[in-house]
């Protein structure tokens, strides 16, 4: 079993992988062309996992 520091830094660099796919995505769509899909999609992650993730 993965220690307590290990899942925390775990879930901080998935965190910043889907911060980073918000990114790309804003970037290349613009703010209001940009969607969860699209987010999610980026990074492999269902629509609701995504917003799961950005509520934490």
């Amino acid at each position: 079993m993965a220690s307590r520091t290990d899942q925390i830094a775990a879930r901080q660099a998935r965190r910043d992988q889907i911060v980073q796919s918000a990114r790309d995505c804003i970037a290349g769509s613009g703010i209001y062309g940009a969607t969860m899909a699209d987010i999610a999609r980026g990074r492999r992650l269902g629509v609701g996992q995504g917003i799961m993730w950005s509520r934490r």
